[in-house]
Parts: structure tokens; C-alpha cells; sequence
């Protein structure tokens, strides 16, 4: 059958049981987008502390794909542009160059100085010249204006030898 072809960047919805479908703007649904994707393989020393102190902001970049209508980004920090729900995963790959890795290494999103979620493992004590990995996952609801960034501390001395993030909006 013909119908109203709809404007560009409406999707046909369906308006439940007995209802002829309509045109809507795809912000006018609840919907999930890939905001944020950044993976970069860049070798950065950073040295190790003793009491955990000394987190460092992860700055991505290499990134691939950023929608500056739903997210900010500059030197670490997002800056949400829309209420609703960010999923953030973040992992860096880091490497001892030989030392004993026996230790801990914490990552950590934060929002407006907030912990949001962190994650900390504890290196085994084995002797390694290969890489050692350490994830983080979180998910909020943001208000517009409202700030995260990733940090990262590790007990030993190392070289952050890959960094990696994707950030998922729902509306």
C-alpha cells in the first residue's frame, strides 16, 4: 500500500495493536549508540607507588568514532550532553619490563571527583616480560553537564602499553 514516506531521519514505529504504524524521530524513542570509541596502542611510562597514591587521568588518543551531540571529550574528561544512561568500559594493557610483578593495580571511573566504579587485581608475584591486563565497567545515569574520566594507579613501575574504551548512551 502507499503512504506518507516519512522526512529524513524518522523511523516508522508501531503504535501498538490496531494502530497504523507512524513516523518519529529515533531521539523520540528509547534507543541505545555507540557514543565514544577510542583504542590506542601508544607506549607511556608512568611510575609505580607504594600506597596506591598517584592515579593518573587515562587520556585516549586514537579515537575512532565520537558523537559530539550525545558526549565532550578533551584531555580525559567526557562531559555528558544528554540526561540518561552511559555505560563506560575502559582496560589498559601494561607491561614491567622484566620487574617482579607483584603488586596491585587499580582502574577507576570517576564522575566530579565521585567514585562511579573502580576495579582492583594483584599481580601473582611471577617474573614477566608480557603484558598484564586490567578492565573497569560502569553504568549511570548522567545529567547533562556532568563530568567522568578514567584514572589508573599501579604499585609498580610500568609502561601502559594500550588503552581502550567504548561508551554506550540509552536514552
Amino acid at each position: 500500500s502507499s503512504g506518507n514516506a516519512g522526512a529524513p531521519g524518522q523511523v516508522l514505529t508501531s503504535q501498538g495493536p490496531n494502530a497504523s504504524p507512524a513516523w518519529n524521530t529515533l531521539e523520540n524513542q528509547g534507543y541505545v549508540k555507540g557514543v565514544f570509541y577510542s583504542n590506542d596502542n601508544s607506549n607511556n611510562y608512568y611510575t609505580g607507588t607504594l600506597n596506591g597514591a598517584g592515579y593518573t587521568t587515562i587520556n585516549y588518543n586514537n579515537i575512532s568514532k565520537i558523537d559530539n551531540s550525545v558526549i565532550a571529550y578533551s584531555n580525559g574528561t567526557f562531559t555528558a550532553k544528554k540526561n540518561g544512561f552511559y555505560t563506560i568500559h575502559s582496560s589498559i594493557a601494561m607491561q614491567f619490563n622484566g620487574q617482579i610483578a607483584k603488586g596491585a593495580a587499580v582502574l577507576a571511573i570517576m564522575s566530579n571527583n565521585n567514585l562511579m566504579s573502580a576495579t582492583h587485581s594483584v599481580h601473582e608475584g611471577q617474573f614477566t616480560m608480557t603484558t598484564y591486563g586490567v578492565s573497569v565497567s560502569s553504568s549511570a545515569y548522567l545529567t547533562a553537564g556532568q563530568t567522568f574520566y578514567v584514572t589508573h594507579v599501579d604499585h609498580l613501575n610500568h609502561n601502559v602499553i594500550g588503552r581502550n574504551i567504548t561508551i554506550i548512551y540509552t536514552q
